[in-house]
């Protein structure tokens, strides 16, 4: 038995959580449930209902997988989020989708539409994705300050990113939700990020909803763990291999 585990602790030591376990992108109730900004429309003024005391984490594939084993394995490299988030065949970015947008209430008049616009972040590289699985669509949105979508008032969990190598800590975006002067006529799913959207202004009339998401960056224990790992089975494996001393 002592013959057979000793050398697979090498090869133990060397595998990611990733290779152990195929994964997929998680969903925001695969990592701990959506946070939601609701807006209601009444007549011309729209209100905001959001618990700003949250910081959910932004983390890796690897982080999500190994807290929550009940996330779909059907990865395939045809998926359009692969090259930018998968841990080992892409960039391995931190991501999390629970914050989401959610409007009721009044209709707005037919050439009208609710409107979310990015105007700061805490990291340039702090990015957001518009994810459609029935169209393989993994998009970027809100690419530079002041940058905006149209939004239907369907329920929208963009995707938020870091790079796989950002420092811990909390990171921050604000957006302002308003009424646009223009029709939303191109989206996929939820939100419209066409040449139009992005031209669209305000409509005066409704009041303007400011509101700041943030997240937490925290150090990965998997990367420790491997280290050590790989640190205990080298240590093992050479007092293995020393010869004993004869009498």
């Amino acid at each position: 038995m002592r013959k057979l585990f000793l050398p697979l602790l090498p090869l133990l030591a060397g595998l990611t959580v990733s290779q152990v376990h195929a994964i997929a992108l998680p969903s925001p109730d695969d990592q701990g449930g959506m946070i939601m900004s609701a807006v209601t429309v009444s007549g011309d003024t729209l209100t905001l209902m959001f618990n700003s005391g949250t910081a959910p984490v932004l983390g890796s594939l690897d982080y999500w997988h190994a807290i929550n084993s009940n996330i779909p394995a059907n990865v395939s490299p045809g998926d359009a989020w692969y090259g930018m988030v998968d841990p080992d065949s892409g960039s391995g970015a931190l991501i999390n989708c629970q914050f989401g947008f959610a409007a009721t209430g009044d209709y707005l008049p037919s050439n009208r539409s609710l409107g979310i616009k990015l105007t700061a972040a805490s990291a340039d590289l702090l990015q957001a994705w518009n994810y459609n699985s029935a169209y393989n669509r993994f998009a970027e949105v809100f690419s530079d300050i002041g940058d905006q979508v149209l939004w239907n008032g369907g329920m929208w969990h963009p995707y938020f990113t870091l790079p796989a190598d950002s420092a811990p800590g909390l990171y921050s975006a604000t957006f302002d939700i308003f009424v646009a002067d223009a029709l939303f006529t191109e989206g996929i799913g939820a939100v419209d990020y066409s040449a139009s959207a992005l031209s669209a202004q305000r409509d005066s009339i409704y009041n303007l909803l400011t509101l700041t998401y943030q997240w937490e960056v925290i150090p990965e224990p998997s990367a420790w763990l491997l280290l050590a790992g790989g640190l205990l089975a080298l240590t093992v494996s050479v007092r293995y291999l020393q010869p004993r001393a004869t009498a």
